[in-house]
């Protein structure tokens, strides 16, 4: 837009962008990097916003992947990591931005920064399920690798729970218990 002779209202009217917007249903122009985070939120008929500036960042770091350029990849995922901490595209107004850097991390073969990054989501949003299953699928693939012949275990790190109080049958104790209710990325008590 530089040096072609647009006034400044102009160039603010082009470059003007909105929140794109994903949804299931309705929008199906998105990356299937991002399949479990719009499925997850297939359920609840909610939608994914995702800020234009770390949207075009993530995209460009899917190409340079895929063209196999992962130096400048890697570069592209350290302006997506200044990005998530900007006031107006940042994390406390976008929350999948956790999620965004911890697929570019997963995809650069960096397992323990991508499950950082999904533990900061699971963190700041309880309920996320695709952060949940995608945190379970890095670290039975990290078992797979070290070996463990019981790659079907349970994790207890950072399950999703909640606590039930309950009161015991024995009419000696009036105090009350509580126990640890823990379910699975389908939200499924178990």
């Amino acid at each position: 837009m530089g040096g072609k002779g647009y006034t400044l209202l102009q160039k603010a009217q082009r470059s003007f962008v909105f929140v794109y917007k994903i949804q299931a249903k309705y929008n199906r122009l998105y990356t299937p990097d991002l399949d479990i985070e719009v499925q997850a939120t297939e359920d609840n008929r909610k939608f994914i916003s995702l800020p234009p500036l770390p949207y075009a960042i993530f995209l460009v770091v899917l190409s340079m992947y895929r063209l196999n350029s992962i130096g400048q990849a890697r570069v592209l995922l350290d302006d997506l990591l200044v990005v998530r901490s900007d006031e107006v595209y940042g994390v406390r107004n976008y929350p999948i931005l956790h999620n965004l850097v911890g697929i570019c991390h997963q995809l650069l073969g960096n397992t323990r920064q991508a499950i950082m990054s999904f533990e900061d989501s699971c963190r700041q949003l309880p309920d996320n399920r695709a952060a949940a299953s995608r945190i379970t699928e890095l670290r039975r693939h990290q078992r797979e690798e070290q070996g463990d012949t019981d790659i079907d275990a349970l994790d207890y790190c950072n399950v999703p729970c909640r606590y039930e109080r309950y009161e015991l049958l024995d009419d000696d104790d009036d105090r009350l218990h509580y126990h640890k209710v823990m379910y699975n990325t389908d939200r499924r008590f178990c």
